[in-house]
């Protein structure tokens, strides 16, 4: 006996059988990302617990304390260089003039020659722009006999000659406001005072022009 089946009803159960697989296919396609996406968090979990028990090894073998010297150190340098770019360069000498050269000896009292030497540096800084520091130095032998009832120390004699030197200056008609008398002693030595050669290059008054 033959079963014919109207056309209408073959169509139906074509479209349910096709609707049935698109929907188990699709559920497939969502299962296998939600998959991907939990696998990317384990991935992620088994990353973080490797680099854990690498940092504890690192610990454990001192790995980690020499790591961390050597970034400390680096930072350190980093600042040094720094500070070295950012804080301000000492201002450079206009001039540096023999004390004996100037001075009568052992004295603060200007030679002919030296206010000579002066006078020749009036009309340039006349045109210089900044103050003018005056810097008195000398050697280290302490100041002796009776030139220490007027000069205790070596302070007080490079004081009196830089003053000396600031004083000649204003009395040629420089502004005495532009000018500053600083007393080095022998603090600063330019060379070392072990011959007499290198007591005389510390005996020196240094001319410096500083920005207002």
């Amino acid at each position: 006996m033959r079963v014919v089946f109207p056309a209408a009803l073959l169509l139906s159960v074509l479209l349910l059988t096709g609707c049935s697989a698109g929907a188990q296919l699709a559920q497939k396609d969502a299962t296998i990302d939600s998959l991907h996406v939990v696998n990317r968090h384990l991935t992620a979990d088994v990353y973080a617990l490797e680099d854990s028990i690498l940092f504890f090894k690192d610990i454990d073998s001192g790995q980690y304390y020499r790591d961390r010297g050597v970034l400390r150190d680096s930072i350190e340098k980093l600042n040094f260089l720094l500070a070295e770019q950012t804080d301000p360069l000492p201002p450079p000498a206009l001039a540096v003039l023999s004390v004996d050269a100037l001075f009568a000896p052992a004295s603060a009292t200007l030679t002919p020659e030296g206010q000579s030497t002066l006078a020749s540096l009036v009309d340039t800084l006349r045109t210089m722009n900044g103050r003018i520091r005056v810097e008195g130095h000398a050697d280290n032998v302490p100041v002796s006999g009776s030139l220490q009832e007027k000069y205790p120390s070596n302070w007080e004699l490079s004081a009196a000659r830089a003053a000396a030197v600031v004083r000649f200056f204003t009395e040629n008609d420089l502004p005495p406001a532009r000018f500053e008398v600083v007393s080095f002693g022998d603090t600063n030595p330019k060379t070392p005072n072990t011959s007499a050669a290198g007591r005389r290059a510390n005996r020196r008054i240094r001319l410096v022009v500083v920005p207002w």
